[in-house]
């Protein structure tokens, strides 16, 4: 989720909390308003009434102005006004307009002059409560559409504006990429986080390209410089092999040297030929069919096939075509088809499937594997020390330098490696 919708989506559940306790607030506020000012105006009539009875000693000229909204009743002179109703009370009053009963806010109060006692009723309409809650919702709704009016108003100008640097900031990160020596200037920001942000950024992709770039020269140079030395071991076992050494230690000693001494071989070439394929020196790319990649190698291997009794069938059903650089497509066949036959079993098979859209390469397969990723470097199976753990990595860079999908599958002790173009 967008931090632009997360602030929206706290922003509006924040807001329905504050609508239903407002709701609550408001029409206790309103109704306590309403009740007050109207008991005012009553309690008003009842000291206006007072000071005339007072001065006046009757009421008798308030009687011409009675109505429906107020009452004026005789009392015994001798009744215990103490016993009388005085304040002010809620009543319904049939409306012969609205054809129902309404609320009215009922004054009841004794007044006392020379000649005779009264109790006095004066009524005045009140808001009655359906009116009331729709007030209330009324005016809440207007609020909620004004903060929602004004909020996106806000997110469209005041707030995209805040992030445009941010954005920018992540626009810039994603043009960064270590192969091609990018060095990502990042927008300067008048907001103190931000420019915060870009420096530290800076700084880290600063750090990152010099501590690539120096072990990257490191391994190149140092594969480089180690294949002079392993030349000229290998010339000097050459020549004690031509010697005739008759001692069976010596010439077991010279055997396991030569044994280790290709395999390092080996291991340099794998990752100079890595470090190549990172380093993009293989980008003059061209439409190549992987059938003939798979017919020369079998035959690269079909003594060997042989003479393990390995059945090694092709179903072609048409020609999967890979823009990729030549030397890449040679070495990527190379690498499955060997993977195929070095983890495999004596009298086992290699059945080799390809169509328009994919390669597959499957192989018997009764050993136990290794943990963690096939495709990670130094992966191989306990009993191969023969392997230098890096044939599927090769798979693995070349695919992803070529947008290639890649996956395998393990199934009735089966190995299968696809190949497949991506969509």
């Amino acid at each position: 989720m967008k931090l632009l919708n997360k602030y929206r989506h706290f922003t509006y559940s924040s807001l329905c909390i504050v609508v239903l306790i407002g709701s609550a607030i408001n029409y206790y506020l309103f109704r306590y308003a309403i009740h007050r000012t109207t008991d005012d105006v009553l309690n008003e009539y009842r000291v206006d009434i007072e000071e005339y009875a007072e001065h006046h000693g009757t009421l008798q000229p308030l009687l011409e102005v009675n109505s429906k909204f107020g009452d004026i009743r005789l009392v015994s002179n001798d009744y215990d006004l103490s016993e009388m109703r005085d304040g002010i009370e809620d009543t319904l009053v049939y409306s012969h307009y609205q054809e129902e009963k309404v609320v009215y806010r009922k004054l009841v109060f004794p007044v006392i002059t020379k000649t005779q006692n009264y109790q006095v009723s004066l009524m005045l309409p009140a808001l009655e409560e359906d009116d009331l809650v729709e007030t209330v919702l009324i005016s809440l709704f207007v609020f909620v559409v004004l903060f929602i009016l004004l909020t996106t108003l806000i997110d469209l100008s005041f707030t995209r504006q805040i992030l445009r640097p941010f954005h920018q900031i992540v626009a810039k990160i994603k043009t960064y990429n270590l192969d091609n020596h990018s060095n990502v200037p990042l927008a300067y920001s008048d907001i103190e986080e931000f420019r915060d942000l870009s420096q530290i950024l800076t700084d880290m992709m600063n750090r990152i390209n010099e501590d690539y770039y120096s072990m990257k020269e490191f391994l190149e140079y140092t594969s480089h410089e180690i294949q002079t030395p392993l030349a000229v071991i290998q010339l000097k076992l050459d020549a004690l092999n031509q010697k005739n050494i008759e001692d069976p230690e010596i010439l077991s000693n010279i055997s396991s040297i030569q044994n280790s001494l290709k395999r390092v071989v080996r291991f340099n070439r794998s990752v100079l030929f890595m470090a190549k394929i990172k380093n993009n020196q293989f980008l003059h790319k061209k439409q190549v069919g992987i059938r003939e990649y798979i017919d020369y190698y079998y035959h690269q291997y079909e003594e060997l096939l042989a003479m393990k009794q390995i059945t090694f069938t092709v179903d072609c059903q048409e020609d999967l075509v890979l823009t990729i650089h030549p030397v890449l497509a040679d070495n990527l066949i190379q690498n499955l088809i060997t993977n195929a036959v070095q983890h495999n079993y004596d009298g086992g098979s290699i059945q080799v499937t390809i169509t328009a859209s994919q390669l597959s390469v499957t192989n018997t397969f009764n050993e136990e594997l290794p943990e963690g990723d096939l495709f990670s470097k130094y992966t191989y199976t306990k009993d191969r020390k023969e392997s230098n753990g890096l044939g599927l990595t090769i798979v693995k860079t070349i695919c992803e330098k070529n947008q290639i999908t890649l996956r395998y599958n393990i199934q009735n002790h089966t190995f299968c490696i696809a190949l497949s173009k991506t969509m």
